[in-house]
């Protein structure tokens, strides 16, 4: 099922916070369905409120969930941006004069850009579902861009078979060759990395939005790295609230509160997501981790023993390359880090 979403669609979607909705939701397995059930697209997210596009009449409908849902995930975010749901309608209209409705179903998720919840619960929070391609955006200062982050990204895109592209914004404010060759290690690894300024007006980001042609793109970050500029400047209008960085934590304020879905004026659609700090892995091997460190494929095999973590023991053909400049340090340290916190 595809559903073409305009633009016009979200870009002054009222943010109703007033539809009511049930502090628990029970997920069950069945689910009965009238002839006020349609099919839609879940385009925006605000606390409990879901706007769905109707599938039929291409109406935005502000739902909500009355209590109980049909849905697969149990142990995770029930209704994201980006799943196919089925949902009743209303003739009845909220305060922003969209008409209401009421998810009964969430049909299953055939990709996801996921991360462990914050906090203690076990719990896998999905930022947005049914993606083609993540677009990692970082800035090269202001604030500085962090490369264990980076590497937590392409982790979690490939184990949910994710394209993951690297973008670096803002290198009017540091040194363009430096840049380069820190990232240079990504680039050899396949990875394709973009360097960009959006205050530039000769900047071209042309050579880039072609790699989002067609795709259901997710464009992720942390805070104040210019992801809602960067989304102004593909539609060519300010459709996102544009902020300041934080200039006592440097680390920038959540412009987007909330995840809305765009479509693409030359095909596909665009998810713009909040500013994140924190990447927990969710349900992740710590034996396979390795695995996805491709600097370790030369090495790992030759390692002493099977089971080696590359982290401590004798004999260890990878630490062995790290010891010899052979491995990025970075990259390195970045793995450890990150075995750790499994």
């Amino acid at each position: 099922m595809k559903s073409k979403i305009n633009i016009d669609d979200i870009k002054h979607l009222p943010i109703s916070r007033n539809v009511k909705s049930q502090k628990r939701t029970l997920v069950k397995s069945i689910t009965k369905y009238d002839k006020n059930t349609r099919d839609g697209l879940i385009i925006c997210v605000v606390g409990r409120v879901y706007y769905v596009k109707d599938s039929i009449n291409k109406i935005v409908f502000a739902c909500d969930i009355l209590g109980t849902i049909n849905s697969p995930y149990k142990k995770s975010s029930i209704a994201v941006v980006g799943d196919f749901v089925k949902f009743n309608i209303s003739e009845e209209r909220n305060d922003d004069n969209l008409f209401l409705g009421s998810l009964v179903e969430v049909l299953e998720r055939k990709s996801k850009l996921c991360r462990k919840s914050a906090g203690k619960a076990d719990r896998e929070q999905v930022i947005a579902s049914n993606i083609d391609l993540v677009v990692a955006f970082f800035s090269a200062a202001d604030p500085y861009y962090n490369r264990r982050l980076i590497d937590r990204y392409l982790v979690v895109a490939e184990e949910n078979n994710l394209e993951v592209i690297i973008l670096v914004n803002k290198i009017d404010l540091m040194d363009l060759d430096f840049l380069k060759n820190d990232f240079k290690v990504y680039q050899e690894l396949g990875y394709s990395v973009f360097f960009i300024s959006l205050i530039d007006e000769d900047n071209d980001i042309n050579e880039f939005t072609n790699f989002l042609k067609n795709k259901n793109s997710i464009i992720t970050g942390p805070s104040g790295v210019g992801k809602s500029t960067f989304v102004n400047k593909i539609f060519g209008d300010e459709i996102q609230v544009v902020g300041e960085i934080s200039e006592r934590t440097t680390k920038g304020q959540h412009t987007t509160s909330f995840v809305k879905l765009f479509n693409l004026p030359n095909g596909g659609n665009l998810v713009d997501s909040p500013g994140i700090r924190e990447f927990g892995l969710w349900e992740f091997e710590k034996s396979e981790l390795a695995l996805f460190f491709h600097d370790f494929d030369k090495y790992r095999d030759s390692c002493k023993y099977k089971s080696c973590t590359h982290s401590h023991e004798p004999s260890c053909s990878v630490i062995e390359a790290y010891n010899n400049k052979l491995i990025d340090s970075q990259r390195y340290e970045s793995y450890l880090s990150l075995f750790s916190s499994l």
